[in-house]
């Protein structure tokens, strides 16, 4: 069980990191926080969608790694199944929040029930009574990463405003038999995109979001390789999948939270 606590040099002077060798931290995520500044990789690699939280009412963006929680089809002892990891997992045990104190301000965490982290092997976090330069590379990476995730709430919040995000579903029928509908995700709508009108695609030229627009759109082809993947590891495989979107959908198909399966 995670605990991320923010750093603080009075009680975690002596801390020292080991620099994962494996990515076992992610090996039961199947949905993967991803930035826009990481669409044209990571959609090299996975399928990008779109949840929307309802608490805070706005989207999020992740990379899907396995159609059920606990899987990560992408993970295995010593590799990982793709090219491109996101920054997320690279990070680890380290994350970004807010300061106990200060509420408005930021401030470097730490899983301190991680594996990597102790008092006596590894990368120090504070030398001499300062600041160690390999803890200044994780809060510049960290801080990096931060100005992304406001960059891609920006992106997001345009998309939804130009009515670009469209519902989708995934419908999986089993080398068993079983069917399965995954449900509960968004994608960009195809239609749309292409009826963009000129003045729109220079604006979003302009302001970068061209290139993350296209990437998000093209990346559920990976789905093809999370199929692969799945039938590599699994007894019972896929043998047909169909994504639907927009006017797609099946009758009835509702849109929470979170990714769900339905029977």
């Amino acid at each position: 069980m995670s605990q991320y606590v923010a750093i603080d040099e009075t009680v975690h002077g002596q801390l020292k990191v080991n620099p994962p060798k494996d990515f076992t931290v992610a090996k039961e995520q199947n949905l993967i926080p991803v930035v826009v500044t990481e669409f044209a990789n990571a959609a090299t690699s996975y399928p990008i969608v779109l949840l929307y939280d309802k608490g805070l009412k706005r989207y999020r963006s992740v990379v899907l790694t396995s159609i059920f929680t606990g899987e990560n089809l992408y993970y295995r002892p010593q590799q990982w199944e793709a090219i491109y990891i996101p920054k997320v997992i690279l990070n680890y045990p380290f994350a970004i929040g807010l300061h106990p104190s200060e509420n408005d301000k930021l401030t470097v965490h730490i899983d301190v029930k991680s594996e990597l982290v102790n008092n006596n092997i590894g990368l120090p976090l504070f030398e001499m009574g300062a600041e160690s330069q390999y803890f200044k590379n994780v809060q510049e990476r960290l801080g990096n990463l931060y100005h992304a995730e406001l960059l891609t709430g920006e992106f997001l919040v345009q998309l939804s405003q130009d009515k670009l995000i469209t519902p989708m579903q995934i419908n999986l029928a089993f080398t068993n038999g079983d069917k399965k509908k995954i449900v509960d995700m968004f994608t960009i709508d195809q239609q749309k995109l292409s009826e963009l009108p000129s003045d729109k695609i220079a604006e979003y030229q302009q302001r970068g979001y061209l290139a993350p627009l296209y990437s998000l759109a093209t990346s559920s082809l990976q789905l093809n390789r999370l199929r692969r993947l799945f039938n590599e590891k699994h007894d019972i495989g896929i043998e047909a999948m169909e994504v639907k979107s927009g006017d797609e959908l099946d009758s009835g198909s509702v849109t929470p939270n979170a990714p769900s399966t339905n029977s």
